[in-house]
């Protein structure tokens, strides 16, 4: 048998192949179906040359001696075994043994990288303790190594370099900090760089924080004027929304709670249970506010607004409302 066979008469892949497989099963994204389809190729290509090898061990033992009928058993038992573990694990997806074992190549390999990385730095010409202290002395220090041909230009262009970056930072350093604090003729004593501020013309203000309750009315007119419809619950939605309008806020919850119960599975009843969250807040009852959506999020743990109005929860949640006096006005 031929050592690119895999035993059922059909040839082995490239070298080149197989490398292709390892590397995307290794460096692959875990849950992308190209890495599966990687492992389980190289799975089978494994399973099949241990295949190829035990089949090889049971044509040389086709003839047995005598004693030795155990040994074609075993053999025989490890061919089976390899073909029922290839075909479970062709149809079973990698598990989380698979994938820790994945990330750990993956991890083993980039530190390998990186170590020859560092080797063959440090295979080269090092500069070491390249620091220009202060001072009347100031030197940079080298760590020679032998120079050999190409490397003497290679290390004295490194030392040039060095000596132009230092004297560079030097002056940067020394000239940069003198015009800092070098007084402004035109200004007394004050500092070039805050005359420079004062010629500068003003910035405009920051506009003024809004009113959440504004806020929170402009929220539940932009829910309610979504719905619409010739149904009674859209003629209801319509009312509600001309009452926030008008700034009749208690009335408009009564509304929107009645809505909500009367037809509890219609869209209607989502908005209207979105917007009189929104009408507490206006009227200063954020725990009336968070009953409402916790029991509306519980409810539609999938709707499309129910990421946002978690997030309004969790805000609701820091709001201490002991020193507000809040009407409980849900339910009623």
């Amino acid at each position: 048998m031929k050592p690119t066979d895999r035993g059922n008469g059909t040839p082995s892949p490239e070298r080149s192949t197989v490398e292709g497989w390892v590397d995307v099963a290794r460096r692959g994204d875990p849950d992308a179906a190209e890495t599966r389809r990687a492992r389980m190729l190289v799975a089978s290509h494994r399973e099949a040359k241990l295949e190829s090898t035990l089949m090889s061990d049971f044509d040389a033992a086709r003839a047995p001696r005598e004693g030795d009928e155990k040994i074609v058993d075993d053999v025989v038992a490890k061919v089976m075994a390899a073909r029922m573990r290839r075909s479970s694990e062709r149809l079973r997806p990698p598990s989380a043994a698979d994938r820790l074992r994945v990330e750990t190549e993956r991890a083993e390999a980039e530190a390998r990288r990186r170590a020859e990385e560092e080797r063959a730095l440090a295979e080269g010409p090092r500069v070491a303790n390249a620091i220009a202290t202060p001072g009347p002395q100031q030197a940079l220090q080298i760590e020679r190594k032998p120079l050999r041909g190409v490397g003497i230009a290679r290390v004295a262009g490194t030392l040039s370099a060095g000596i132009a970056l230092g004297a560079l930072i030097a002056f940067v350093a020394v000239e940069g900090f003198g015009v800092r604090i070098a007084p402004d003729p035109d200004h007394g004593t004050a500092p070039r760089s805050a005359a420079i501020d004062a010629r500068r013309e003003p910035r405009e203000a920051p506009p003024p924080p809004r009113d959440p309750r504004e806020v929170a009315v402009e929220d539940a007119l932009a829910i309610l004027e979504v719905e619409s419809g010739d149904h009674a619950s859209s003629r209801r939605l319509e009312g509600a929304r001309r009452l926030i309008e008008r700034g009749e806020l208690a009335r408009a919850t009564r509304v929107l709670r009645s809505i909500s119960r009367r037809w509890p599975r219609r869209s209607e009843a989502n908005a209207a249970t979105l917007a009189l969250g929104h009408v507490y807040l206006a009227l200063g009852w954020p725990r009336s506010a968070e009953r409402v959506w916790s029991r509306w999020v519980r409810q539609h743990p999938h709707e499309r607004h129910a990421l946002e109005i978690r997030a309004r929860l969790a805000e609701l949640a820091t709001i201490d409302t002991s020193a507000i006096g809040e009407s409980d006005d849900d339910g009623r």
